[in-house]
């Protein structure tokens, strides 16, 4: 049987004491001066979409229904002291302790914002401990051992304990990755799904922008959905999905992609994605144009669903197979995926 991060998740509930054992500033007062950021009007200029969806566009701190938080691998109460007893200030210098190890701090920080009276799920700004950890170590990203790193790290697993920290108990319908930087994405990934979307687009454009639909009877169009999905920036989406299906009442999945942008004067202006759920999976076209012989990576693809995306699914009753874009070429025309059987 396959275990997590392909199961359910081994952290619940809101967190505070695992993310303070694993060396996080879990602060209330941090949290406030991340606020700004749960202003999807003069900080995201997304307001007329919000409007058009029906969403308090307001932050928290403005009487409005998006909590921001931030969440800091650096400056936390577990920092130990150093040989003259201080805690020192330096991120690079600070250690910290779980059962009987010391660990070294990574500074990697999390920007997540929660609305439960509308059901969405905000991704606004990451830095990962993988990366954070070979920045503040001065070592190549490949050399940082994942030993070496916080066991609760995954943006999924950050995000739903968040979650739980925002009264209301709507189902998520939406999940929303903002200021897209991450290069593969809005480079690669992002610019060969607006070209293959039923309405191509040759740049982000503004609200309402351009979808991407999952298990598109157009193979370039599924393809690109499921790229956004498996992209650094929709990973955490299907995680949080996937996941955490018990605590969500049961299986939910991503069955669109809206690509678009903020309503602002920049032409700089940084795309979002917006990853539509609901617990109706769609279902992917049988191809018979598609190789999947067993040299070619499978037996045959029958057309069904599966937990956090929509996907094909294969073999016996209730096994299900987690597509991952595992490599896109440059040109955005070849595509390798990896399929996860889970039970």
């Amino acid at each position: 049987m396959l275990k997590w991060p392909y199961t359910q998740s081994p952290w619940d509930g809101d967190l505070r004491r695992e993310l303070r054992t694993w060396g996080y500033l879990d602060d209330d007062y941090v949290h406030s001066q991340a606020d700004y950021f749960c202003d999807f009007d003069d900080h995201h200029h997304v307001k007329r979409a919000f409007d058009e969806m029906g969403i308090d566009a307001r932050s928290a701190g403005q009487g409005g229904p998006n909590h921001c938080f931030k969440l800091q691998h650096a400056d936390s109460p577990a920092v130990l002291p150093n040989e003259q007893g201080n805690k020192p200030t330096l991120p690079s210098e600070q250690r910290y302790m779980v059962d009987g190890r010391v660990y070294s701090m990574t500074n990697a920080f999390s920007r997540i914002g929660i609305n439960r009276a509308s059901g969405i799920l905000y991704f606004i700004h990451r830095k990962s401990p993988e990366k954070a950890a070979a920045d503040l170590w001065d070592i190549p990203q490949p050399q940082v051992n994942a030993d070496d790193l916080p066991k609760l790290r995954t943006s999924s697993d950050l995000a739903w304990g968040l979650w739980n920290r925002v009264p209301g108990g709507g189902k998520i319908n939406k999940i929303m990755a903002l200021e897209i930087v991450n290069e593969d994405t809005a480079a690669v990934i992002i610019p060969r799904a607006l070209a293959t979307a039923k309405e191509p687009a040759d740049e982000v454009l503004p609200w309402p922008g351009t979808d991407v639909v999952v298990g598109s009877e157009e193979e370039d169009e599924a393809e690109a959905a499921l790229a956004l999905i498996g992209s650094p920036n929709g990973l955490g989406a299907a995680y949080f999905l996937l996941q955490h299906k018990r605590q969500l009442g049961g299986p939910n999945f991503i069955y669109k992609i809206r690509i678009f942008k903020g309503d602002d004067e920049w032409e700089s202006e940084d795309p979002h994605l917006l990853f539509y759920v609901d617990g109706h999976a769609p279902l992917l076209p049988d191809d018979d144009d598609m190789d999947w012989s067993p040299g070619a990576g499978g037996s045959g693809p029958v057309k069904g669903r599966a937990e956090g995306v929509g996907v094909e699914m294969g073999g016996e009753e209730g096994k299900g197979v987690e597509t991952k874009i595992l490599d896109l070429s440059r040109d955005g025309k070849s595509v390798v995926r990896q399929h996860v059987v889970w039970f």
